[in-house]
């Protein structure tokens, strides 16, 4: 058992720090082990205080003292037990003396009263035991004594009082590690049930002997924060999302839609680069700026507002114009994860991602205008760790099988399994049993097929040795079903994906330099595992597509596959390891030596799903076909480039006007714009006269509800490009507010 936000192997590990500590120094006495958790989100004062009780699957408190207040039932039984007691008449002696219930209260742990007698405590003692909290347990005659002081002893009780942090003992240092392991997970699951917002409100969670430093390690606080994107790029993911710097050029609606999209997940830190100031009708369309901020800078109040999405991101402010300050020093944006523009120009832009390009920077542009907008992503090589398909299909390499997996079948004694173990019979199994008939009715004990013929044989065959040990048939049809369904997608040659070949046959993973990035040191890593040990095929996932079976069947193949795949990323990793010495020695640096074991298991494991995109620069580079198909769409990109050229020679955007004849002229100067734009790229010009009439009509304006769209798309992009995992865009991304619908498409 473990708890859904802390895993398994974080506990046990912190449980034996505990251990360990304690048998360091050893006590007169047999210190308690203590669960503190520290809450948030939760006033005290007005929210509703909770309790609860949970007993335990282990004794935690052996040495707890209870008494019994009882009848002469239970005091006589009490006697018989040796268990301490009080009758009625002892407690009447007390006088409801205020002392003497304290030193009662003080010499037990815990009370157990008699049903008849529960309701005269509070009368004969007054509230003493209650101000302890220590209220007797109520207990029935038809209830052992003894039974019931055992589960007093290994229950805990978590009761809100009127500070933040709740702590219980939930075992001793005498106990085996997985018992304690068990009880904490059984404890803090029982917590979190009690808590209106479940996990949400655990701050922290420590454990520690009586006398011995808690342990910090059990921190569940990042999980909690990001349990739902956690399980779509995981923690190497995650990783990598914290560790990277943002820049956003001009804190527009969109910029600041976008890093909040950003912030949120957790990247590591971002700077705002943006030399205006606040203005009086900002605030009303910028839900960043505060209108009464009226002087103030932009960059500084988008910031300030950001950084209380999440205290774990670093976030910074320039108060300066992007473009003055890249006209004055070229290398001012080199040293960012990745640069996002808004609001930049045509030329900038172009200047900008000329530079980043040529530094592997990449770049996200965005532009929006009324009810339409655009996203362009520049990068030259993007290296994607983890593709994410959207119906994988796990290739099991069986002509590659271990000898251990053709074993572990061939112990099975089919004939002797019962009709519940047969219908649970994992696929892959009935895979290698058919493979297994095939071979022997051949007399080739190393055949595999390499044909769709071939396998009509192996079910044909299987058909009759399932009927000989499957006289049922429901079950056998139940059975051979799905079976024949497995042979014909995994019992296959293995083939690696054509996108990996690509990967591998690339001259970036054939030879490595000291300016080789760990994608490719891995790669390459891969591409000589490939050309020896793998005889061709990669290393092993270890991964097994969902079937159904027993569980006991089940973990026994994923341990057989789980084997050979860290066989072959040790493997992969000893070549690893001979290429950063290489390189170290070569050029006497150690760039590459922090590529862990662990990093390379993650490689090996997602090894038929990298890919490699080598991107676009800027410049506008159209097709004829890309035209054609992306209609409409294309023709609001190009008058979105009209708009920034527009602005660029008038300083102003087409119908922000403010007569019918300002109007009527900045229609007919866009046109003339979009006209040159098309004609410099040999394109008819298709873009009809109502478009320009409608990018005019919006005059330039940044509305929150289309800003918000192309923000959310935009963060979505700069995730996959910051976590190396799905694939990006192929360049450039149209939204059309007017007809509610986007296109993607490469220029």
């Amino acid at each position: 058992m473990s708890t859904s936000k802390i895993s398994r192997e974080t506990l046990n590990e912190c449980v034996n720090a505990v251990l360990q500590n304690s048998a360091k120094k050893k006590r007169k006495f047999l210190e308690t082990v203590e669960l503190q958790v520290a809450l948030k989100n939760y006033d005290p004062q007005k929210d509703k205080r909770f309790s609860g009780s949970v007993r335990l699957k282990y004794v935690a408190r052996p040495r707890m003292k209870v008494c019994i207040l009882g009848d002469q039932h239970h005091t006589d039984e009490a006697k018989l037990n040796n268990l301490p007691y009080r009758d009625v008449e002892a407690l009447k002696k007390l006088n409801k003396n205020k002392k003497a219930i304290k030193v009662l209260a003080k010499s037990f742990d815990a009370f157990l009263a008699s049903e008849s007698l529960i309701k005269q405590i509070p009368r004969i003692l007054g509230p003493g035991l209650n101000k302890a909290g220590k209220f007797p347990t109520v207990v029935t005659h038809g209830e052992s004594l003894v039974a019931k002081v055992e589960e007093l002893k290994a229950t805990v009780k978590f009761q809100m009082k009127k500070v933040l942090c709740l702590s219980v003992a939930v075992g001793h240092v005498a106990m085996a590690p997985e018992e304690l392991s068990n009880n904490i997970a059984l404890s803090l699951n029982f917590l979190v049930s009690l808590l209106k917002k479940n996990w949400q409100n655990i701050r922290s969670v420590n454990i520690k002997s009586t006398m011995g430093p808690p342990q910090p390690k059990l921190q569940p606080e990042k999980e909690i924060r990001y349990d739902r994107q956690l399980r779509l790029w995981g923690d190497h993911g995650q990783n990598k999302l914290e560790l990277a710097n943002v820049c956003l050029l001009n804190a527009t609606i969109t910029g600041c839609e976008i890093l909040k999209s950003l912030v949120l997940p957790g990247i590591g830190s971002f700077t705002i680069f943006d030399g205006d100031v606040v203005h009086l009708d900002d605030g009303s369309s910028n839900y960043f700026i505060n209108a009464t901020s009226h002087g103030e800078y932009k960059a500084k109040l988008a910031c300030e507002s950001l950084n209380e999405l999440n205290p774990d991101v670093i976030g910074r402010y320039v108060a300066e114009c992007p473009k003055r300050i890249f006209a004055t020093n070229r290398a001012a944006f080199d040293g960012f994860s990745l640069v996002i523009g808004t609001a930049l120009g045509e030329k900038f832009a172009l200047e900008l991602s000329d530079r980043l390009w040529h530094h592997g920077i990449p770049l996200i542009v965005c532009k929006t205008n009324g009810l339409v907008g655009m996203i362009r992503l520049v990068v030259k090589e993007h290296c994607i760790f983890q593709s994410h398909q959207e119906f994988p299909i796990p290739d099991l390499m069986l002509d590659y099988a271990t000898p251990e997996l053709h074993e572990y079948v061939e112990s099975i004694d089919f004939s002797s399994l019962t009709h519940a173990e047969l219908k649970h019979m994992p696929n892959l199994i009935w895979i290698i049993k058919a493979l297994h008939c095939w071979r022997l009715e051949i007399g080739d004990p190393n055949a595999f097929p390499s044909s769709f013929p071939e396998n009509c044989v192996i079910k044909s065959t299987f058909e009759k040795y399932l009927r000989k040990i499957c006289p049922d048939n429901l079950l056998f049809d139940s059975i051979f079903v799905s079976a024949r369904r497995a042979i014909g997608i995994y019992l296959h040659k293995y083939q690696m994906p054509y996108h990996v070949s690509q990967v591998l046959k690339d001259p970036s993973a054939q030879h490595v330099n000291h300016e080789s990035g760990t994608f490719w040191i891995l790669a390459h890593a891969v591409n000589q595992f490939v050309n020896n040990e793998g005889a061709g095929r990669l290393p092993m996932s270890g991964v097994l597509p969902d079937m159904e079976s027993d569980t006991n069947r089940f973990v026994t193949l994923q341990k057989i596959f789980a084997k050979q795949a860290d066989k072959d990323a040790t493997i992969v990793h000893g070549y690893v390891e001979k290429t950063v010495e290489a390189l170290a020695m070569s050029h006497r640096q150690s760039r590459f030596r922090s590529i862990s074991l662990k990093n390379t298991k993650h490689f090996c494991k997602n090894a038929s799903s990298i890919r490699v995109i080598h991107g676009q620069s800027a410049e506008m580079n159209v097709m004829r076909n890309e035209l054609q198909a992306s209609g409409r769409h294309f023709s609001w990109y190009v008058l979105l480039r009209a708009v920034d050229r527009f602005h660029a020679e008038n300083d102003r955007y087409p119908g922000s006007g403010t007569t019918q004849q300002q109007f009527d002229w900045d229609k007919g100067e866009l046109g003339k714009i979009v006209d040159s734009i098309l004609e410099s790229y040999d394109l008819p010009k298709l873009i009809k006269s109502t478009s320009v009439d409608e990018i005019c009509r919006y005059g330039g304006v940044e509305l929150h509800c289309t800003a918000s769209v192309i923000a959310g798309m935009a963060a979505h992009e700069a995730v996959k490009l910051l976590t190396g995992q799905y694939v990006p865009l192929v360049n450039t991304f149209v939204y059309d507010g007017i007809g509610n619908d986007g296109r993607a498409f490469e220029l």
